[in-house]
């Protein structure tokens, strides 16, 4: 993913949530990291983690349903399958994310 290109899907989906310019830094960020731990050859095995989620609540002053999309780059992760640590990593944190017991 490009930090610069905005014409595909997923920039558009992510901008519902957020302004791009957020997104273009955390993928840079992640892109960042990459290069720090000299990865950048093997760019094309990594997964990055992005978490759209919209949770709802009742609003307390009208007592009405609502809810307040989120979204989150979560982690950028090497090699597929993902390591069944991670998953339960993001398991876990999905569930903290929906104030569940894991």
């Amino acid at each position: 993913m490009e930090p610069k290109n905005n014409r595909s899907l997923i920039w558009t989906a992510l901008e519902w949530y957020s302004p791009l310019e957020r997104w273009r830094k955390e993928l840079e960020k992640a892109l960042a990291e990459l290069y720090k731990r000299k990865l950048m050859a093997e760019i094309k095995g990594f997964q990055t983690i992005f978490i759209i989620h919209k949770p709802y609540q009742t609003d307390q002053r009208t007592n009405l349903l609502i809810s307040k999309p989120q979204a989150t780059l979560w982690e950028t992760v090497d090699g597929y399958p993902i390591h069944p640590k991670i998953i339960q990593e993001l398991r876990d944190f999905m569930s903290l994310m929906n104030f569940h017991d894991p």
